[in-house]
């Protein structure tokens, strides 16, 4: 009933999601309810990763077959409280999908040790040898990163500055360098090199206004740049990523009002839940009918607001014996049957 009131509303707000549960019980008691659901109730993790990935589609690079992992980081901010999110997130066509994440204590980055913390969890329903690659912006590198991502068979793509200091020709220059004479949008690979005590392959490219410049210990050549590309794509070509999703472009996540880590946690995985389930129904939709191009290109709706959309027209209009059949294919698909 949360999850039905939830596509209905776009809304984490209890107030709003009263109103939308359907039955006799009045706005005031529903929202009681609410409030009771998330004062007892706790989710296992580990099962709703599970849930998760019982619903993502394995890709395929290179011959083998696996998953392509996101790490990233957002923050709001309720009241005086910063709420500090670290997700690890399955690229899926052009979005991620939540699968595991934690609430960091602290407005900064996230730590080697809460990283690895996270990546543990990961492992525990996704083994290293499923895992094709785990993308990871600018701020999450260091030594001790690399070194437990290598000694856990897990291969990494990873951003750097490209004002990083590397040693060349007995000086100490950028990074950017090795890429000074590389075309706009072409790719490079500049073998290995020494880089923050590590022996890590080094590619990129130079964007119109910056460069993407990605190191891995075990992807060499430019394997590296084409899965990290794969984030990439996502970021840049206004599709949905499993945060937008959650937030602004789908259930608003930031408007909530818990400042309770564990409730709050408990949100974030039915939020999880849904935004997973109506991007499936939307891949659905678009295998019976391609989504429309616009003049430039791209959707003119991402795969996860099809679907969004679709949930919305159908629950809204139950009373209909067709709004009633779509209904029951939608719960096939969350269903995995």
């Amino acid at each position: 009933m949360y999850l039905l009131a939830l596509i209905k509303t776009r809304s984490v707000n209890g107030a709003v999601l009263a109103q939308a549960f359907e039955g006799r019980a009045t706005s005031d008691s529903v929202y009681r309810r609410i409030q009771r659901f998330f004062a007892e109730i706790r989710f296992c993790d580990d099962h709703v990763a599970a849930i998760v990935c019982s619903l993502i589609r394995e890709q395929e690079y290179r011959g083998r077959k696996g998953f392509i992992l996101c790490i990233d980081r957002t923050i709001w901010q309720i009241g005086s409280l910063w709420v500090n999110i670290l997700m690890v997130s399955v690229v899926q066509g052009d979005t991620s999908y939540p699968l595991a994440w934690t609430f960091l204590p602290k407005r900064g980055n996230s730590s080697t040790d809460e990283r690895i913390a996270l990546m543990k969890r990961v492992l525990a329903v996704l083994p290293a040898e499923r895992i094709l690659c785990l993308t990871a912006d600018r701020e999450f590198i260091g030594y001790h990163w690399f070194q437990w991502l290598r000694k856990t068979a897990i291969p990494f793509s990873c951003r750097i500055r490209a004002n990083t200091t590397i040693r060349r020709n007995n000086e100490d220059v950028h990074i950017s360098t090795l890429f000074a004479g590389v075309p706009r949008k072409a790719a490079c690979a500049c073998g290995r090199i020494n880089l923050m005590g590590c022996r890590l392959w080094v590619s990129g490219c130079r964007l119109d206004d910056d460069y993407c410049i990605v190191v891995s210990a075990t992807l060499p050549d430019a394997q590296a740049l084409e899965l990290y590309a794969k984030r990439w794509a996502i970021e840049t070509l206004a599709t949905m990523v499993a945060f937008a999703g959650l937030k602004s472009r789908g259930f608003n996540l930031e408007q909530t009002h818990m400042t309770d880590s564990e409730r709050l946690t408990t949100l974030v995985n039915l939020l999880a839940l849904a935004f997973v389930w109506a991007h499936r129904v939307g891949q659905w939709l678009a295998s019976q009918q391609a989504i429309a191009l616009k003049k430039h290109g791209r959707k003119a709706k991402s795969t996860f607001r099809l679907g969004l959309d679709f949930m919305r027209k159908t629950v809204f209009n139950l009373q209909s014996v067709y709004a009633q059949q779509d209904f029951n294919e939608v719960i096939k698909i969350l269903s995995c049957t």
